[in-house]
């Protein structure tokens, strides 16, 4: 299968590794790249501990002009990856979350302590926020930022010209992946979209009825009425892996849980 891969050069390359371990053919086009931000105002402290969401914090801090001197400060990362890539940059006392950062935070930090998050411009969460609320200082350093790619590589172009067989994440981060489901047309598709609070499958043409989704019941109009069987399979075992919403837009009682323009907007 040819997949293109659009994340950031490092994660594009270590998604692409592990995809081409899988027999599949993949070309790496990253649409963004990580700057570091050697100007940003980190603040005085002292800090009582040093909070990172993200391996890119890593990169920025080693390229900051006040970044050795923090590198005594304990560090408390969201995960293993940002935990090693903090390691790496020379950080000596580093302990990795997994996953929960605010809780880590509240076993080993005493409440009313400074700390200092290092962040980027665009962030999920609010991690800084959520400590607030339990009565910690929390200095946001914003010391990275994504850049979009103004051009794709030549051999994206000419894979996206060919097409694409295959899944594909949109924006390279896992929020937006399309997802192949032929059956009705050849080549259509549907969304998996990660919101903040919840996850969502949306069918497209895919299914027009949630009844034939669940009865796995083809339409009339299906070019492949086999492989839309497999499709409507596909995206149930998406649904109920990831406990996902999933919404039918043509299936009429779906349509009319829907917030409508211009009422939810206003």
């Amino acid at each position: 299968m040819r997949l293109l891969v659009t994340r950031p050069e490092e994660d594009a390359e270590r998604t692409a590794a592990s995809l081409r371990a899988r027999g599949h053919s993949v070309v790496v086009a990253p649409l963004l790249h990580i700057e570091a931000l050697p100007d940003a105002e980190i603040g005085s402290g002292p800090w009582a501990a040093i909070l990172v969401t993200s391996a890119n914090a890593a990169f920025a801090i080693a390229r900051h002009p006040r970044g050795a001197e923090l590198k005594n400060v304990p560090v408390l990362a969201v995960g293993e990856r940002s935990a090693q890539a903090m390691r790496a940059a020379g950080f000596a006392e580093v302990i990795s979350a997994g996953g929960d950062l605010a809780r880590l935070a509240a076993e080993r930090l005493k409440q009313g302590v400074p700390l200092l998050y290092l962040a980027g411009t665009d962030r999920s969460g609010d991690i800084a926020g959520d400590l607030r609320a339990q009565n910690y200082t929390v200095r946001t350093a914003v010391i990275y930022h994504a850049v979009a790619a103004t051009a794709l590589p030549r051999a994206a172009a000419e894979a996206l010209a060919g097409g694409i067989d295959g899944d594909f994440d949109l924006f390279g981060d896992g929020s937006i992946q399309m997802l192949k489901t032929p059956g009705h047309t050849p080549g259509e598709c549907s969304l998996f979209v990660r919101l903040p609070n919840r996850k969502v499958v949306l069918t497209g043409d895919t299914t027009h009825l949630r009844a034939a989704l669940e009865g796995e019941i083809t339409m009339p109009g299906d070019v492949d009425p086999a492989a839309a069987v497999l499709s409507l399979r596909r995206l149930k075992a998406i649904r109920d892996f990831h406990e996902a919403s999933l919404i039918i837009s043509h299936d009429p009682e779906d349509w009319a849980e829907f917030p409508h323009a211009p009422a939810a907007i206003e």
